[in-house]
């Protein structure tokens, strides 16, 4: 069975943003697609095309999840964290 493109991770550089079908035009202003993708060393989570958590799908990865959010909701629930951890 032929891989879809639409589901599949490509490598990226060192520092660069990684380069993922469907991120760019095809995501609507003012949303940020969420991806939770399962490669051979385990499971990672991308926003934005940034990995901000789990390990590097070296050579790839499945696409297992995808969402998009309003970056305006994104952004408050990231502080309503930090503010939360700062209370500790």
């Amino acid at each position: 069975m032929a891989k879809d493109p639409k589901r599949t991770v490509k490598k990226a550089k060192r520092g660069k943003q990684l380069v993922l079908p469907h991120t760019g035009p095809l995501v609507p202003k003012g949303k940020v697609e969420i991806l939770v993708v399962d490669g051979v060393g385990g499971v990672s989570l991308y926003v934005g095309g940034y990995r901000v958590a789990g390990h590097k799908p070296w050579g790839g990865g499945r696409i297992v999840h995808r969402w998009q959010a309003d970056k305006k909701d994104l952004e408050a629930a990231i502080k309503r964290a930090a503010e939360q951890d700062a209370k500790g």
